[in-house]
């Protein structure tokens, strides 16, 4: 039987027979059973020793003063509103005292911050933290949380709910209140947290537990205790209970993912293509706004998806090309050249050796002054008949002459300058 507690009595007792201990017939099973069991050898016993770590009862625990442990655990709740619910509660290891407990649809990290939040809110910090292995209760959230706070967590062993058998005996007496609220007509989930907490005060706070051990109920444990509370200064408090999460890229449209959505930020066109982080209150997780360096926090809502497509974010006021009154680039190449071959500003691009520069086209206005007076050349003597028509046509002349040979310059130069790489 140590050997291999699963054989069944008659296989011993074959196994007796075989190696010629008994003679065939001699031992019955009944008699076998009854020698084994009184020298604990039974199926029942066996099966007991088998696997110590998980069948061996453990010795009970319980913290001296209050607060010094806080046990938590979900459990299936009923279907309302088509949906269904789970409990979560927080229970004082000393006093049995349920300092916080809801059902609630769903059961992730958010509601388990939410309710630590609000059991804090009310009773104080604990010391200590006891949960399960669960992944809602193993996020970074909640460990970033309790350090701020100077909370330890604990998790208990794989596979040994009975080590937090506290709250686990707890859950199974919420059955009764679970079984009585289906006589009645639950409106909606807020209802039935209403219904459950007038349940808690006068079915299960105000009646004496028996693991007391003096016949005292959890209400008078708890608040009879005198072990100060720790309360926290309430800035600090709101701190300690935000939920980053980091790296969220944000996109071409300025908008970041988060929950089961997209967000827009605002003004999130200066953060396209960097990784921000998303900040939220554990208690208010529609309030999100978004951090980055050198950006100051910004509020992020909802993306809300229209019929038609929303008109197009412009860019942010440090993308926006500024007034260009020419090229950077030809202005210095231009001005770097006229240095390097000592011309004056104005005659930039000529060379050595180029001579003087040529007199510009005088145009037709000199053409005019010119048939004005006869011909080329000076002219002497009076005019009266032609002066003053003279003097206009000369003045019209002059400014032609000064418009056309600054453009004409400028082409001069630069025909000098290919002439001057050629050579």
């Amino acid at each position: 039987r140590r050997q291999l507690p699963a054989r069944s009595v008659n296989t011993l007792i074959r196994i007796l027979e075989l190696n010629g201990r008994v003679e065939k017939g001699e031992i019955r099973r009944s008699t076998l059973q009854d020698q084994l069991t009184a020298r604990g050898y039974g199926g029942a016993q066996m099966r007991i020793y088998a696997d110590q770590k998980d069948t061996i009862g453990a010795m009970r625990f319980q913290h001296p003063v209050r607060n010094s442990l806080w046990q938590s655990d979900f459990k299936d709740g009923p279907f309302i509103d088509g949906k269904p619910t789970f409990f979560i509660a927080f229970i004082d290891d000393c006093s049995r005292y349920i300092v916080h407990g809801e059902f609630c649809h769903g059961h992730n990290k958010e509601i388990v911050m939410a309710s630590l939040y609000r059991a804090i809110q009310k009773y104080g910090t604990p010391k200590a933290l006891y949960f399960d292995r669960g992944g809602e209760f193993r996020s970074r959230a909640i460990s970033r949380t309790c350090s701020s706070l100077n909370i330890r967590v604990r998790y208990t062993k794989p596979r040994s709910p009975a080590s937090k058998g506290k709250i686990e005996r707890y859950n199974r007496t919420i059955e009764s209140f679970i079984i009585e609220s289906k006589l009645g007509d639950v409106k909606n989930l807020e209802h039935f947290n209403v219904l459950f907490k007038a349940w808690l005060e006068e079915c299960y706070h105000s009646v004496g537990h028996a693991g007391l051990g003096d016949g005292r109920s959890p209400s008078e444990a708890f608040h009879g205790d005198k072990e100060p509370l720790r309360l926290m200064d309430p800035e600090f408090f709101r701190k300690a209970f935000l939920v980053v999460e980091e790296n969220r890229r944000v996109d071409k449209s300025g908008c970041v993912s988060f929950g089961r959505g997209k967000h827009v930020i605002e003004g999130g066109t200066g953060m396209i293509g960097r990784k921000v982080s998303v900040v939220y209150h554990c208690v208010a997780p529609q309030d999100v706004w978004v951090e980055h360096g050198g950006f100051p926090p910004r509020k992020a809502t909802p993306l809300a998806i229209g019929e038609w497509a929303a008109r197009r974010p412009g860019p942010p006021p440090f993308a926006e090309p500024p007034v260009a009154d020419g090229s950077m680039l030809l202005d210095g190449a231009l001005r770097a050249h006229g240095e390097r071959d000592g011309d004056p500003p104005g005659q930039a691009g000529r060379g050595e050796g180029a001579g003087p520069a040529p007199d510009p086209d005088p145009g037709p206005a000199a053409s005019a002054a010119e048939d004005a007076h006869g011909g080329p050349g000076p002219r002497t003597g009076p005019d009266p008949g032609g002066q003053a028509h003279a003097s206009m046509l000369l003045s019209a002349a002059v400014r032609e002459s000064e418009r056309r040979g600054q453009r004409s310059r400028a082409a001069i130069s630069f025909k000098d300058m290919l002439k001057k790489k050629e050579r």
